[in-house]
Protein backbone atom coordinates (compact mmCIF):
# COMPACT_ATOMS: atom_id res chain seq x y z
CA UNK A 1 0.00 0.00 0.00
CA UNK A 2 0.99 3.53 -0.94
CA UNK A 3 1.59 6.21 1.97
CA UNK A 4 0.93 9.77 0.66
CA UNK A 5 3.04 12.73 2.50
CA UNK A 6 -0.30 13.15 4.87
CA UNK A 7 0.32 9.01 5.90
CA UNK A 8 -2.96 8.40 4.78
CA UNK A 9 -2.66 5.06 2.79
CA UNK A 10 -4.69 5.11 -0.82
CA UNK A 11 -7.52 3.26 0.09
CA UNK A 12 -8.09 5.80 3.19
CA UNK A 13 -8.02 8.53 0.30
CA UNK A 14 -10.04 6.56 -2.02
CA UNK A 15 -12.62 6.31 1.11
CA UNK A 16 -12.40 9.81 1.60
CA UNK A 17 -13.19 11.01 -1.78
CA UNK A 18 -16.11 8.33 -1.96
CA UNK A 19 -17.28 9.98 0.82
CA UNK A 20 -17.00 13.40 -0.56
CA UNK A 21 -18.77 11.91 -4.14
CA UNK A 22 -21.55 10.71 -1.53
CA UNK A 23 -22.27 13.92 0.28
CA UNK A 24 -21.65 15.84 -2.72
CA UNK A 25 -24.66 13.95 -4.45
CA UNK A 26 -26.72 13.67 -1.93
CA UNK A 27 -26.83 17.65 -1.18
CA UNK A 28 -27.79 17.73 -4.91
CA UNK A 29 -30.30 15.21 -4.33
CA UNK A 30 -31.83 16.90 -1.59
CA UNK A 31 -31.70 20.06 -3.16
CA UNK A 32 -33.86 18.57 -6.10
CA UNK A 33 -36.00 16.86 -3.33
CA UNK A 34 -35.95 20.38 -1.58
CA UNK A 35 -37.09 22.40 -4.97
CA UNK A 36 -39.76 19.95 -5.55
CA UNK A 37 -41.08 19.54 -2.37
CA UNK A 38 -41.03 23.47 -1.90
CA UNK A 39 -43.08 23.62 -5.18
CA UNK A 40 -45.49 21.07 -4.27
CA UNK A 41 -45.82 22.81 -0.96
CA UNK A 42 -46.26 26.35 -2.64
CA UNK A 43 -48.88 24.59 -5.18
CA UNK A 44 -50.94 22.90 -2.46
CA UNK A 45 -51.01 26.32 -0.14
CA UNK A 46 -52.27 27.98 -3.22
CA UNK A 47 -54.92 25.02 -3.94
CA UNK A 48 -55.92 25.28 -0.47
CA UNK A 49 -56.06 29.12 -0.24
CA UNK A 50 -58.15 29.45 -3.67
CA UNK A 51 -60.80 26.70 -2.71
CA UNK A 52 -60.89 29.19 0.79
CA UNK A 53 -61.59 31.42 -0.91
CA UNK A 54 -64.51 30.37 -3.46
CA UNK A 55 -66.31 29.02 -0.32
CA UNK A 56 -66.30 32.59 1.65
CA UNK A 57 -67.38 34.29 -2.03
CA UNK A 58 -69.63 31.47 -2.38
CA UNK A 59 -71.38 32.10 1.64
CA UNK A 60 -70.91 35.86 0.83
CA UNK A 61 -73.27 36.56 -2.02
CA UNK A 62 -75.43 33.85 -0.37
CA UNK A 63 -76.23 36.09 2.39
CA UNK A 64 -76.21 38.75 -0.03
CA UNK A 65 -78.93 37.13 -2.28
CA UNK A 66 -81.32 36.70 0.96
CA UNK A 67 -80.39 40.14 1.98
CA UNK A 68 -81.53 41.28 -1.34
CA UNK A 69 -84.40 39.13 -1.77
CA UNK A 70 -85.82 40.32 1.79
CA UNK A 71 -85.56 43.95 0.74
CA UNK A 72 -87.28 43.41 -2.98
CA UNK A 73 -90.43 41.67 -0.43
CA UNK A 74 -89.75 44.79 2.25
CA UNK A 75 -90.10 47.22 -0.56
CA UNK A 76 -93.17 44.98 -2.03
CA UNK A 77 -95.05 45.02 1.12
CA UNK A 78 -94.18 48.66 1.44
CA UNK A 79 -96.05 49.38 -1.93
CA UNK A 80 -98.74 47.54 -1.13
CA UNK A 81 -99.51 49.58 2.08
CA UNK A 82 -98.90 52.61 0.69
CA UNK A 83 -101.40 51.75 -1.82
CA UNK A 84 -104.39 50.45 0.99
CA UNK A 85 -103.22 53.83 3.18
CA UNK A 86 -105.20 56.58 0.38
CA UNK A 87 -108.07 54.00 0.79
CA UNK A 88 -108.45 54.11 4.19
CA UNK A 89 -108.11 58.24 4.43
CA UNK A 90 -110.43 58.33 1.46
CA UNK A 91 -113.31 56.02 3.80
CA UNK A 92 -114.53 56.37 6.66
CA UNK A 93 -114.85 52.81 8.38
CA UNK A 94 -112.32 52.15 10.62
CA UNK A 95 -111.03 48.88 9.81
CA UNK A 96 -110.55 49.06 6.22
CA UNK A 97 -109.19 45.17 4.82
CA UNK A 98 -106.92 45.93 2.29
CA UNK A 99 -104.47 48.24 4.71
CA UNK A 100 -105.10 45.83 7.38
CA UNK A 101 -104.03 43.24 5.34
CA UNK A 102 -100.51 45.15 4.45
CA UNK A 103 -100.61 45.83 8.17
CA UNK A 104 -100.52 42.07 8.81
CA UNK A 105 -97.78 41.42 6.32
CA UNK A 106 -95.70 44.40 7.80
CA UNK A 107 -95.32 42.31 10.81
CA UNK A 108 -93.64 39.89 8.75
CA UNK A 109 -91.58 41.52 6.19
CA UNK A 110 -91.58 45.19 7.71
CA UNK A 111 -89.29 46.69 10.42
CA UNK A 112 -90.57 47.05 14.12
CA UNK A 113 -90.71 51.07 13.72
CA UNK A 114 -93.08 50.62 10.49
CA UNK A 115 -95.16 47.91 12.60
CA UNK A 116 -95.64 50.64 15.12
CA UNK A 117 -95.82 53.99 13.19
CA UNK A 118 -98.66 52.31 11.39
CA UNK A 119 -100.62 50.81 14.20
CA UNK A 120 -100.78 54.74 15.31
CA UNK A 121 -101.67 55.94 12.13
CA UNK A 122 -105.04 53.46 12.13
CA UNK A 123 -105.49 54.05 15.38
CA UNK A 124 -105.68 57.62 15.04
CA UNK A 125 -105.48 58.78 11.57
CA UNK A 126 -104.26 62.18 11.27
CA UNK A 127 -101.94 63.99 8.82
CA UNK A 128 -99.11 63.78 11.27
CA UNK A 129 -98.93 60.33 12.14
CA UNK A 130 -99.34 59.70 8.41
CA UNK A 131 -96.26 61.87 7.57
CA UNK A 132 -94.42 59.64 10.59
CA UNK A 133 -95.07 56.31 8.91
CA UNK A 134 -93.92 57.46 5.43
CA UNK A 135 -90.98 59.26 6.73
CA UNK A 136 -90.32 55.45 8.79
CA UNK A 137 -91.10 53.82 5.67
CA UNK A 138 -88.92 55.88 3.75
CA UNK A 139 -85.90 55.80 6.02
CA UNK A 140 -86.32 51.74 6.64
CA UNK A 141 -86.05 50.97 2.36
CA UNK A 142 -84.37 53.94 0.85
CA UNK A 143 -80.68 54.15 0.86
CA UNK A 144 -78.90 56.67 2.93
CA UNK A 145 -78.10 58.68 0.19
CA UNK A 146 -82.25 59.86 0.30
CA UNK A 147 -81.93 63.01 1.74
CA UNK A 148 -84.66 63.94 4.39
CA UNK A 149 -87.98 65.34 3.69
CA UNK A 150 -88.75 69.07 4.95
CA UNK A 151 -92.35 67.86 6.27
CA UNK A 152 -93.22 71.30 7.88
CA UNK A 153 -93.55 72.63 4.30
CA UNK A 154 -95.25 69.88 2.99
CA UNK A 155 -99.31 69.99 2.90
CA UNK A 156 -100.72 66.85 3.35
CA UNK A 157 -103.93 68.16 1.64
CA UNK A 158 -101.96 67.84 -1.83
CA UNK A 159 -101.56 64.21 -0.96
CA UNK A 160 -105.32 63.20 0.33
CA UNK A 161 -107.63 66.18 -1.32
CA UNK A 162 -110.57 67.05 1.00
CA UNK A 163 -113.16 64.09 1.54
CA UNK A 164 -115.92 62.27 3.85
CA UNK A 165 -112.99 59.66 4.55
CA UNK A 166 -110.72 60.62 7.95
CA UNK A 167 -109.05 63.25 7.05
Amino acid sequence: MAKFKSGMSSEDWALAILVVIIVVVALFVVSIVGELAAKIATGAIGLGGSIVLAVLKHGMEAARTRRDALWLEKQRNYKKLLENIGGFVRSNCKNYDPLTISHIESWVFGDSEVVMKTNAFMQNPNPESLIDLLQCMRASIGPPELESLDMNSYKTVVLFPKSEGHF
